[in-house]
């Protein structure tokens, strides 16, 4: 039981943590103006996914 709590609250860890990268290379790529490409990686990355 202890572990899986500490595994559960692990995953929301990594989970906060890649939000925050999220929003950080947002603001990032804002900055940079280089939304575009990164819009055409992610339509990419997304293709290989589903």
């Amino acid at each position: 039981m202890r572990l899986h709590v500490s595994s559960s609250s692990f995953i929301a860890g990594v989970r906060l943590l890649s939000i925050g990268f999220v929003i950080y290379f947002n603001y990032k790529l804002q900055n940079l103006h280089l939304r575009s490409d990164m819009l055409k990686y992610w339509r990419y990355f997304r293709t290989k996914i589903y």
